[in-house]
């Protein structure tokens, strides 16, 4: 059932059964003709890239050792660069301990499933009890991919009712633009980038709203104390 629905199964051996699991899943949401090319999409990787012990997999097309582009045909609506699809719940069927999984689309492809924890320790005994479409792939407005719980930082909500996408080098992510970054423990979500610093983010679940520096010299993560937007100021001047 899990290959008539993901597409060729002889590509399909490249996913885990809990990342079948998954995709199954949101893809069972789908309407047409956007469920057509989701499975259509998933017959082409025939390489998984799986990172942090197994958070997140990257899905690649190779040809002779050489990344292909997916072709312009089987794209989803890019309703924004990268979005989030859809929401799965998984559960240990004797433990009752459960991994939330969540599917990304990137410039109009089905690229990555991250977790929560890693989710190695379901084997192959666990169910699905839950799944969400998140954001329909002809939606007008997207909504956040952040976990429930999770409190932005006051200052960067002020600076997007301003409308102020920039500080001083830095670019402001709107709400509904934000992505993840997994990580060993809680994943982080990026709410201000500068290509030659580094990214400002919020841990998933914090509900303190607290803003977190991560460096592109070290990777090294630095809980802010002070003001967000004077951070981004200081911080940009220190590397010019």
């Amino acid at each position: 059932m899990l290959d008539s629905i993901l597409g060729n199964p002889g590509n399909c051996q490249h996913f885990t059964p809990i990342e079948r699991a998954v995709l199954f899943a949101v893809g069972k949401l789908m309407d047409e003709p956007f469920a057509s090319t989701f499975r259509e999409q998933l017959s082409l990787p025939n390489e998984v890239q799986r990172l942090a012990n197994g958070k997140e997999c990257n899905f690649y097309i190779k040809r002779l050792f050489q990344l292909m582009e997916w072709p312009e045909n089987l794209a989803l609506p890019k309703i924004a660069r990268e979005y989030l699809l859809g929401i799965v719940t998984l559960q240990h069927r004797d433990s009752k301990a459960e991994v939330r999984a969540r599917v990304y689309v990137v410039d109009g492809y089905v690229f990555s499933v991250t977790f929560d924890r890693s989710p190695g320790f379901l084997n192959q005994n666990f169910k699905v009890t839950e799944a969400i479409l998140v954001n329909n792939p002809d939606a007008k407005a997207i909504a956040s991919p952040l976990p429930d719980g999770t409190v932005l930082p006051s200052e960067y909500l002020e600076l997007l009712k301003k409308k102020q996408s920039k500080i001083n080098g830095w670019d402001i992510v709107p709400e509904n633009e934000i992505r993840e970054v997994v990580q060993e423990e809680n994943n982080l979500y990026v709410i201000a980038e500068n290509e030659e610093i580094g990214v400002m983010c919020v841990r998933g679940g914090d509900k303190s709203g607290t803003p977190i520096y991560v460096n592109f010299e070290d990777m090294r993560e630095v809980e802010l104390d002070g003001s967000f937007a004077d951070f981004l100021m200081s911080t940009a001047a220190d590397h010019t």
